[in-house]
C-alpha cells in the first residue's frame, strides 16, 4: 500500500493527525491461521495492531529515513481524496475508500492491543522492522 508513496514521495489521506498502531499483514496472516487451526481460540476475538502508534506524518518521516527519499505526508479532506480515488480507480471504489477512512481514522484505533502477543506468544513486529524488510527487498521499486 505504501509503494505510491515511496515512488511519489506523497503520502496523501484523510487522516488528519490520528495515531494508528500500524499492523505487519504478515502478523494478521499469523494469528488469523492460529486462530484457524490452533486451539484455545474458540469463542475468543483478538484484537490485532502493531506495537505502538505513528501518526501519518511519522509514518513519511520513517519511509524517508529507510528509503533515502523523502516521502512527505499531506492530509487532504475527504471530498479531495473522494475525488482524487473516483478519476483514479471509478466512484465505486472511491466511496467504498472514503467510507473506509472515516471509520478507520476516527482515533478509536490509537491504542495498540496486546492481541498479536496473545494469539502467537510473540510480539508484533514494529513498523521499522517491516518497513527496513520491505526496503530491503526492493518492494518499492
Amino acid at each position: 500500500m505504501l509503494r505510491d508513496a515511496v515512488l511519489t514521495g506523497v503520502l496523501a489521506l484523510p487522516a488528519g493527525h490520528v495515531r494508528e498502531p500500524f499492523l505487519d499483514v504478515d502478523d494478521l496472516a499469523a494469528v488469523a491461521v492460529e486462530a484457524l487451526t490452533g486451539t484455545g481460540h474458540e469463542g475468543r476475538v483478538h484484537e490485532v495492531t502493531g506495537p505502538g502508534s505513528l501518526t501519518f506524518a511519522e509514518l513519511a518521516a520513517l519511509l524517508s529515513e529507510i528509503n533515502g527519499r523523502e516521502v512527505r505526508y499531506v492530509p487532504v479532506g475527504f471530498e479531495d481524496f473522494h475525488a482524487a480515488v473516483a478519476a483514479d480507480a471509478g466512484p465505486d471504489v472511491a466511496t467504498m475508500l472514503t467510507e473506509l477512512c472515516r471509520e478507520v481514522f476516527d482515533g478509536r484505533n490509537e491504542s495498540p492491543t496486546s492481541g498479536v502477543l496473545e494469539a502467537l506468544g510473540r510480539p508484533p513486529r514494529d513498523a521499522r522492522t517491516v518497513l527496513t524488510e520491505a526496503a530491503r527487498v526492493r518492494a518499492w521499486v
